[in-house]
């Protein structure tokens, strides 16, 4: 398994297709049978943040989420399973909790999720 903690699956913006190809290429050298990621946002005009930023719970951005998970695991041809959402902070507009969230982005994008053991 590949773990990594900048998929960014939550962003706003389009996925980063040069990442994309680092991503798959280190996949194919590691011989990688799936991808797994958190569900955050840590980038802004293509400067990192290098941290977990937390999402609203809203439909709208389990849409955008989900897409953006179908769209890389098609990209990078392996199964995808995402980690809990990064939540040290609340949006007012949440529409949802975290565990409803994470359900309803995992319906959408037909992926797995990743659990750590403690």
């Amino acid at each position: 398994m590949q773990h990594g903690v900048s998929a960014y699956f939550g962003s706003a913006q389009s996925l980063d297709r040069e990442h994309l190809k680092k991503t798959q290429a280190f996949g194919a050298r590691t011989n990688t049978p799936w991808l797994s990621d958190h569900l955050c946002w840590g980038s802004v005009d293509g400067r990192y943040t290098h941290d977990l930023l937390p999402m609203p719970y809203t439909f709208a951005a389990a849409k955008v989420t989900a897409a953006k998970i179908r769209q890389t695991r098609d990209f990078l041809e392996v199964p995808i399973a995402v980690e809990n959402v990064s939540s040290y902070a609340e949006f007012h507009v949440s529409e949802m909790t975290e565990w409803e969230f994470l359900n309803e982005v995992v319906e959408r994008a037909d992926c797995g999720i990743f659990a750590r053991r403690q």
